[in-house]
């Protein structure tokens, strides 16, 4: 250890406190976020804790880590993490979390929870405070441009969506004016009402084998659990990872790029596809897959179509369940769904085919910047890096 860094446990220098129970019936949109122990799960009028802080996982998933740099509401499920600013740098103490091992502090084997106890007494090698606030400044920049580009990611598919709209909900799509009507349809001529039965395959997803639990720790066999998502795009930090074994019991569950995902259970109707970058994941129960397309323009055009206004309508109309919503496979294979001629497929697939190609070179860039981040991470944090 360097000479001007000392040796500390948790306990001297943050407090790990309980959030609050505030279930979805009680909440109350707003501009605060509101914190489960994996994500962000909704907000409220009313914020718990002022901003910025720590948000750790304590049921559920386990010893996860988050930052809001806003007055946010943690939920019963988590902690947040109360610091003695004389002697830490908050962001400086996130960054410096996740190499503790929370996600092995687990006190309760039929519910998993973070022991309070054995996370705070945990001992980490402390620098100076100026030094804190060097590294937080390093690790920061890195995820102020993943940051940037995620806004960027939002925008490009805004506008896709955007596109979508303008041609086939204000039918406003190329060379309209000039298009002939079919009397008998009331469509432009060659367009033609189907299903999505007619034009994929849907098939759902496969419960975890008893006993098994998913993981944020990366291995080889990545699963989609969209209840854990926080919107229909896939955000490669969202998936989790299982162990070898159960991956062979469940590998025929398996969708990729050329496949959409929709959610079925929970908060139904999220639907995208999985990045090139991630090449494939396993689906879990509340997951379906929309596969075997009849070509990748139709892909790209019901992508939209179910993102879209009327899309979502046909879902939540679909969607059965009081306590539990939950979108029966058989029902989205019936979702109607009006197809344009082959020549707007293809213009609209070249269209936003342009716009997802410069939203994958985003991802990239952040899967890059965040790997980076992760190399250099611990090597500050131990002053192996002089800054």
């Amino acid at each position: 250890m360097k000479k001007e860094w000392r040796e500390v446990h948790l306990r001297d220098i943050c407090e790990f406190k309980y959030g609050k129970n505030l279930p979805g019936s009680k909440r109350v949109p707003g501009k605060y976020n509101v914190y489960g122990s994996s994500s962000v799960t909704g907000t409220h009028n009313e914020f718990l804790v002022k901003g910025p802080g720590i948000i750790v996982g304590r049921k559920g998933t386990v010893g996860k880590v988050q930052y809001s740099k806003e007055d946010f509401f943690p939920i019963d499920t988590t902690y947040f993490v109360d610091i003695d600013t004389e002697q830490v740098n908050l962001l400086f103490l996130y960054y410096r979390l996740p190499l503790c091992g929370f996600e092995g502090m687990n006190s309760d084997a039929a519910i998993p929870g973070l022991n309070r106890t054995a996370a705070i007494n945990c001992k980490i090698n402390l620098p100076p405070l100026p030094t804190q606030q060097k590294i937080a400044s390093i690790l920061s920049a890195y995820d102020d441009l993943i940051e940037n580009n995620i806004k960027r990611i939002e925008l490009l598919e805004e506008q896709a969506q955007l596109i979508y709209e303008e041609w086939f909900v204000r039918m406003k799509f190329p060379d309209h004016e000039n298009t002939l009507i079919d009397e008998e349809t009331g469509l432009p001529e060659g367009w033609k009402v189907s299903t999505i039965k007619d034009l994929s395959e849907v098939k759902g997803g496969k419960r975890l084998p008893k006993g098994h639990e998913l993981t944020s720790e990366k291995t080889s066999y990545p699963y989609i659990r969209v209840r854990d998502l926080t919107s229909g795009r896939m955000n490669i930090d969202e998936i989790q990872y299982i162990h070898h074994d159960t991956h062979i019991k469940i590998k025929n569950y398996i969708i990729n790029h050329t496949d959409l995902y929709i959610s079925i259970a929970g908060t139904v109707g999220l639907v995208g596809t999985v990045p090139k970058i991630l090449d494939s994941a396993n689906l879990t129960e509340n997951c379906a897959k929309i596969t075997n397309l009849i070509s990748e323009d139709i892909k790209e055009y019901l992508h939209y179509f179910l993102n879209s206004e009327n899309g979502q309508h046909h879902i939540s109309s679909r969607t059965g369940g009081a306590s539990q919503p939950k979108l029966a496979i058989e029902r989205i294979r019936s979702i109607p769904i009006t197809v344009p001629n082959d020549d707007i497929l293809s213009r609209f697939h070249n269209s936003v085919g342009v716009i997802n190609g410069f939203v994958e070179n985003l991802l990239i860039q952040n899967q890059k910047l965040k790997e980076a981040r992760d190399i250099l991470l611990p090597r500050l944090m131990m002053g192996v890096i002089e800054v």
